[in-house]
């Protein structure tokens, strides 16, 4: 085929580039990743939804955090990286308030 101008070239570039996309979006369809159990703890997959939908919309977090001596409060993490290593999900982000964090429940949505 012979390509007679930038247009012709961009126009079969276009046509060639929609083509693939479909094919990737087709071969991502056929893959499903589930770390769940069988039967298991609902709620982890819930928060690590939450978590996606956090870092794809970069929305703050805010959880209540468990100090090692026992005590709890509320912090507010900006979210940069959801981690799976050795079946134990971690998040990995900027605290607002505090410089480190290890262990979190009660996940909600912010600002």
């Amino acid at each position: 085929m012979f390509i007679q101008s930038n247009r012709q070239i961009r126009i079969y570039l276009d046509a060639y580039i929609k083509e693939k996309v479909k094919d990737i979006e087709l071969k991502s369809s056929e893959i499903t990743i589930d770390l769940t159990t069988w039967i298991g703890n609902r709620s982890i997959q819930y928060n690590i939804e939450k978590l996606k939908r956090a870092l794809n919309c970069n929305k703050y977090l805010q959880f209540k955090y468990y100090e090692p001596n026992g005590n709890n409060n509320n912090r507010i993490m900006e979210p940069y990286k959801l981690i799976l290593k050795e079946n134990n999900w971690y998040i990995q982000g900027y605290s607002i308030l505090m410089e480190f964090r290890d262990q979190c429940e009660c996940l909600a949505h912010t600002i």
